[in-house]
């Protein structure tokens, strides 16, 4: 994967963070009964979501298909990549949390920081020297996201309120840009890093903080103080991009936008090909008001998802449905990445 004019080494690697890499194609896992996309470079573009089955033991292929979780990786399973993606991954440890009086029993412990240990133990593992290794993250791609937002969602669910989360969003963005770093040293070139989704639009949270006044919601509907905050995550993490940016002249740092993106999936319904009353609904859900009942998830018996997913703009009221992951493709190829990563691809 090269520009695909200019005749240059092929871009081998992507790294999605929750941390996935790629030789030629992306993949993700994801629990059972959550959609995921994978995204081939050298067709058309495809998206995925940011959840999947944590390593027992490191890092596991997942290239040409998704590896189980047990399995032994070789060096020829990375061929392709690899995805160290986790469910209900965070940027900040779980020590962190567990220190600030939360209840981690759902935050894993595998935060960003070990799966950018994962990585090195597979980089290492497919390249014998530091020239072969710094060759490979010179000609690789990495996707760097989405991630944040279960740092914030973990404590929101646990009844915290925005001036507990709020001052969590400097660590993140600190937390992010070390991570870029790390993959800067290691020789990365071509980095791309998203944003967080509206998760004032989220249906879980419009359940949760359901019967707010007239004045809590935007015109679509949202939550105006949770999108305020998401909005302030993007900004400032734009704001650290352009810095590393500076720092590092040499390597190209690309802010992907994913917040408007979906945005103009929930404003636009009918563009989209989604149904006006369904874009704040989760399609597979406990019932209740946005069919986000938290007593009730979309894998537990007896819960049938709606007939029509691709009506839905949520899946199970946190993901997104395979509908929006296929639309979110556009992102690779813009507008909301410029570059667009489909620029790095080969497509001969």
């Amino acid at each position: 994967m090269a520009g695909a004019v200019t005749k240059t080494t092929p871009l081998r690697l992507v790294v999605a963070v929750l941390l996935a890499f790629l030789a030629v194609t992306a993949s993700a896992s994801a629990p059972a009964k959550t959609p995921r996309r994978r995204a081939p470079c050298r067709g058309r573009p495809t998206a995925r979501p940011s959840s999947a089955a944590p390593p027992a033991a490191g890092p596991t292929a997942a290239s040409s298909s998704t590896s189980s979780a047990k399995s032994p990786a070789t060096k020829g399973d990375f061929r392709y990549g690899a995805n160290f993606a986790v469910a209900s991954g965070t940027l900040l440890n779980q020590l962190l949390f567990r220190k600030k009086h939360l209840n981690v029993d759902q935050i894993t412990p595998y935060s960003l920081g070990i799966q950018i240990g994962w990585f090195k133990k597979v980089l290492a593992a497919i390249a014998s020297t530091d020239v072969q290794r710094r060759e490979i993250m010179a000609s690789s791609l990495f996707l760097v996201g989405e991630i944040g937002a279960n740092d914030y969602n973990h404590p929101f669910f646990q009844n915290r309120t925005l001036g507990f989360v709020r001052p969590l969003v400097p660590r993140v963005i600190r937390s992010i840009a070390l991570s870029v770093e790390a993959l800067i040293k290691l020789g990365a070139k071509n980095i791309y890093v998203p944003g967080i989704f509206p998760l004032g639009c989220v249906p879980r949270y419009l359940y949760f903080y359901r019967g707010g006044e007239p004045g809590d919601y935007d015109s679509a509907g949202c939550l105006r103080w949770l999108n305020g905050l998401t909005a302030d995550h993007n900004r400032m993490l734009k704001g650290k991009l352009r810095e590393l940016g500076r720092a590092h002249p040499g390597v190209s740092i690309t802010y992907v936008d994913y917040y408007n993106e979906v945005l103009s999936l929930i404003t636009r319904p009918a563009v989209n090909g989604f149904a006006a009353g369904t874009v704040l609904r989760a399609c597979c859900g406990g019932g209740g008001p946005y069919n986000a009942n938290l007593t009730l998830h979309c894998s537990d018996p007896g819960v049938v998802p709606c007939p029509d997913p691709a009506k839905y703009v949520s899946w199970d009221g946190l993901h997104m449905t395979e509908a929006v992951y296929k639309i979110m493709a556009r992102v690779l190829d813009g507008p909301f990445a410029t570059p667009s990563i489909m620029s790095k691809c080969n497509h001969s």
